[in-house]
């Protein structure tokens, strides 16, 4: 990506990122069509993913936390929290793991 995209409403699904920096999650789907999708430092987007309550992050193919996910949103997918990996639910808040 060359300039910030930003996902508010809708679905973006995208089988790899370049400059995922660039990439801003607010709502809507998020489809990862690639085999698997990792949340460490070096991947995609990152080691950190702050869902928003109307957010989903939807992938394919494996799930892999090595990271930090945070939030109020829908992730959709077969999930893996690696040890050292953290999955935070504010009080008051859900993440739905489908």
């Amino acid at each position: 990506m060359q300039s910030t995209v930003t996902l508010d409403g809708g679905t973006l699904a995208v089988e790899g990122l370049t400059n995922a920096t660039l990439l801003q999650l607010v709502s809507g789907t998020f489809e990862w069509l690639d085999s698997e999708f990792i949340i460490d430092t070096g991947e995609a987007l990152g080691d950190t993913i702050d869902l928003g309550p109307n957010l989903t992050i939807k992938v394919e193919g494996s799930l892999t936390n090595q990271g930090t996910i945070t939030g109020d949103g829908t992730l959709f997918g077969a999930l893996s929290n690696n040890a050292g990996a953290t999955l935070r639910v504010e009080q008051g808040k859900s993440i739905d793991v489908v």
